[in-house]
């Protein structure tokens, strides 16, 4: 796992999804084997993307929209997770 310079704990960001986590997240882009959602409540901002290589990518089923996990790191190989009142940010993703 690597994190970049976050204005938010790990543990804080997860409190905030777990209790703010929006309902749906809507595709939004597709760059170089990775597809990336996006989703927000009056609370929070989030933003993730998911699969990275050939071979990941054609064995997901993907569509306009999809539900929102219960863990964020369980779904995404990268996400941005943003407190709207605060402006605090957590960013995680994986190595390639």
């Amino acid at each position: 796992m690597a994190e970049t310079e976050n204005t938010m704990t790990k543990e804080r960001a997860l409190e905030l999804w777990s209790s703010n986590r929006p309902e749906k997240l809507l595709f939004t882009s597709y760059y170089k084997y990775s597809f990336t959602f996006a989703g927000e409540t009056h609370l929070l901002k989030f933003s993730g993307s998911l699969g990275g290589d050939s071979n990941d990518i054609y064995r997901m089923s993907i569509g306009p929209e999809m539900e929102t996990p219960a863990n964020p790191k369980e779904e995404f190989r990268s996400f941005t997770i943003t407190n709207k009142l605060t402006g605090e940010t957590f960013e995680y993703w994986e190595p390639w």
